[in-house]
């Protein structure tokens, strides 16, 4: 468990769709609540959710990709995952873990970051 990856991280000013498109992700669906707005769609053999809140602006809060079963990421789909990503995002890209605290609140755990 303590180098499992559960969470991909990262900030980026796209919108959800953008990066979704970006991403390449295909068979993708939509929606949002009063907190989070989410795109779940498929990478590879991986189905994934796309999701960050819509309380802040884009640049200023982490987008969160995880696997809809629950499982961790093999290590191939963290690096197919991190290829496609860097092609777009600038900053650090994140893996590791997220762990409600309470409401919407999460601590982070790295387990390794992709530096720009």
């Amino acid at each position: 468990m303590a180098g499992s990856v559960t969470d991909i991280w990262f900030k980026s000013k796209l919108s959800l769709p953008q990066i979704s498109e970006r991403l390449g992700l295909v068979d993708t669906e939509s929606d949002s609540e009063d907190f989070w707005e989410w795109i779940i769609g498929t990478a590879g053999a991986a189905r994934c959710d796309l999701t960050r809140t819509h309380t802040r602006p884009n640049s200023a809060t982490d987008t969160r990709i995880f696997l809809v079963d629950g499982r961790a990421f093999t290590d191939a789909e963290v690096s197919d995952l991190v290829n496609r990503l860097r092609t777009f995002v600038p900053g650090t890209i994140a893996c590791g873990r997220w762990v409600a605290t309470s409401g919407n609140e999460f601590d982070r755990i790295v387990v390794r970051e992709y530096q720009a």
